[in-house]
């Protein structure tokens, strides 16, 4: 398989990986870094541009929570601007973590959105739909055998919103 096909198969496969599993139809415009190493064994994270703005899918075959997807965005070297909810559900994290705290505190009232902030990022999250706001100047991987983040590439992206 040359690289022009592998580019177009990727493409392709992440293209129905958000369909399925966001309900969003992306364009991918161009591949950015593939198969970029996480922590978890079998994770990694794939980025890419469509139309102005850059995603990051991460994948992993191990359970992983929004708490873990966050956590990794940012070692990457990367600022969030949206955190895609799976089945394109906009209020599977709140009501996750709704259900997460009445299950600690049964029978106490939620008095305020900062009371479920944490049990939010206890949500399952696998796959994972990132839209970044910025790149920090480089792509980081996690390097396994050093057990440490390096740089993968060199890279500066900041999304301008346009109202």
């Amino acid at each position: 398989m040359s690289d022009r096909e592998y580019e177009l198969a990727e493409k392709m496969r992440i293209k129905r990986l958000c369909k399925e599993n966001f309900g969003v139809d992306l364009r991918i415009n161009t591949i950015v870094a593939s198969d970029v190493e996480m922590t978890q064994d079998d994770s990694y994270t794939t980025i890419f541009n469509t139309n102005g703005a850059m995603y990051a899918l991460c994948e992993t075959n191990e359970p992983t929570t929004l708490r873990d997807i966050k956590s990794q965005i940012r070692l990457m070297g990367l600022d969030a601007e949206y955190y895609y909810p799976p089945a394109h559900d906009v209020n599977y994290f709140e009501r996750y973590g709704k259900n997460a705290f009445l299950s600690v505190f049964p029978g106490r009232e939620i008095s305020t959105e900062s009371d479920i902030d944490f049990y939010k990022t206890l949500a399952p999250y696998s796959p994972a739909l990132v839209r970044i706001r910025k790149v920090n100047g480089r792509i980081r991987r996690f390097n396994k055998p050093g057990n440490m983040w390096q740089t993968t590439m060199d890279l500066s992206y900041s999304r301008i919103r346009v109202q």
